[in-house]
């Protein structure tokens, strides 16, 4: 569904300028072909949540003027994705989660032999890991403070 870079080409994926969409009940989310993410009315928020021991990494979206749930999205990446930081290439042929630092951030990779996260990264801030990535794509927050969200920014 994306490039190494993370750019969405659902039209491709579905055929046309069409784009996927949910509907439960009365409510309809399309996805925006141009980011993927959901295109959302203003009475309906969404949420991401990290991945735990036993959940993958979710959005979910609820109705706020009824507050109700209407579905989650559970994020869960194929076996051949490969976790790749700002310095690595991307060799073409499996999917990529290419992790990026912003900010003042910084991406540490761990090694296959690492006893907490074989084979995956930490996002740091001022060498403090808040964030880690294991080497299916999962992601974990690590520091309470730190929220998640889904946005159409670039």
């Amino acid at each position: 569904m994306t490039d190494q870079f993370g750019k969405f080409a659902l039209a491709n994926l579905f055929g046309g300028n069409s784009s996927p969409s949910v509907t439960n009940g009365s409510t309809t989310i399309a996805l925006s072909p141009s980011t993927g993410l959901p295109l959302l009315s203003p009475n309906i928020s969404s949420v991401v949540v990290p991945a735990t021991s036993t959940d993958p990494l979710q959005i979910r979206f609820t109705d706020t003027s009824t507050n109700t749930a209407l579905f989650k999205a559970s994020i869960v990446p194929p076996s051949t994705l490969q976790v790749i930081g700002p310095n690595d290439t991307y060799n073409g042929i499996n999917p990529v989660l290419r992790v990026e630092p912003l900010g003042g951030s910084d991406v540490i990779a761990t090694s296959l032999s690492d006893p907490n996260l074989p084979g995956g990264m930490y996002v740091t801030a001022n060498s403090i890991p808040f964030l880690a990535i294991d080497s299916h794509g999962q992601i974990y927050l690590l520091d309470g403070s730190v929220t998640m969200r889904a946005t159409e920014e670039a």
